[in-house]
């Protein structure tokens, strides 16, 4: 996958990770904000589903329709899916998506928020911690597990 959507979830202060239905989900609070979809019911693709409201969805899937869906189960409710790759069986080239997917895991953590951490959080920097974490891992790059420098990510085994 060319976007660590596991970093950029995790730069975002109190998010965890957990299972949820078999897939990876990031939660704030206890309540879900992004899912991560390899080929869910045989759909050939490597997606994610992020927590929005519905003219938010309305936007991406009119501008990108290619690489934007309305995701089964909760799509009715706002959320967007976004196409990260193929497994194999789906043509579609990846989407370039780092500054995209910023922006909607921002706005759906900022949704989860209390108002008063809210009032406490800088949009423009969250926004800064997230597209940064997931430029390092486009960039072939992944973070040391124990602090350190970056170091270079090994290339895929045949």
């Amino acid at each position: 996958m060319a976007v660590d959507v596991r970093s950029m979830c995790l730069a975002l202060p109190g998010t965890a990770e957990k299972l949820s239905h078999g897939a990876p989900a990031f939660v704030h609070r206890d309540r879900i904000f992004c899912w991560v979809m390899d080929d869910h019911h045989g759909s050939g693709r490597v997606e994610i589903w992020v927590k929005a409201e519905p003219p938010v969805q309305q936007e991406y899937l009119q501008a990108d329709p290619e690489h934007y869906f309305r995701p089964p189960y909760v799509g009715p409710k706002g959320w967007v899916g976004v196409v990260l790759g193929a497994t194999g069986r789906d043509p579609r080239p990846p989407t370039p998506v780092v500054d995209d997917l910023t922006e909607l895991l921002v706005g759906a953590y900022l949704s989860l928020v209390t108002r008063r951490a809210a009032a406490e959080l800088d949009p423009a920097d969250l926004l800064g911690r997230v597209r940064a974490a997931g430029r390092v891992r486009a960039a072939g790059r992944v973070p040391a597990r124990r602090g350190g420098k970056a170091m270079e990510e090994a290339p895929p085994s045949a």
